[in-house]
């Protein structure tokens, strides 16, 4: 999410070079709607946005159920400590300061993206324990 067209569209043909599908959105409400009919995988979220900037944006998230534990990379040209604690007080997942490095963001998609596939995992693994031990219990009971 970026109100920046180029950046948009650099970041778009980047991370579709790197095979990411990628969804666009330029605003803070119509990202959030997007995300509330086909939840992503990640959230790239620029901080300084007229309307609903990043921070409130991710607040949003953070509030619904279903959105909640979706990583956040924070994207901002603001830098200074108190902006970037900020970042993380609000449950972002990262930040990249602006203008990035290709490399690094990548990175930063890369390991994120890893993490929450990982988080996944072990919550089907989890549920499957769960059913398991169930089926067991209820085998002990009979």
């Amino acid at each position: 999410m970026d109100d920046e067209p180029k950046n948009l569209q650099f970041m778009g043909t980047m991370l579709r070079h790197s095979n990411y599908e990628i969804e666009f959105a330029s605003s803070g409400k119509l990202a959030l709607k997007k995300m509330r009919a086909n939840k992503p995988d990640l959230i790239l979220l620029d901080v300084m946005m007229p309307g609903m900037d990043g921070w409130q944006v991710c607040e949003e998230l953070r509030a619904d159920k279903e959105l909640k534990d979706i990583p956040v990379i924070f994207m901002t040209a603001l830098t200074s400590q108190e902006d970037v604690m900020h970042c993380y007080e609000v449950v972002g997942s990262d930040y990249v300061s602006k203008p990035f490095q290709v490399a690094e963001l990548l990175a930063r998609v890369n390991t994120n993206f890893e993490l929450k596939r990982s988080r996944d995992q072990i919550s089907i693994l989890k549920e499957r324990l769960r059913k398991y031990e169930d089926a067991e219990l209820m085998k002990q009971l009979d």
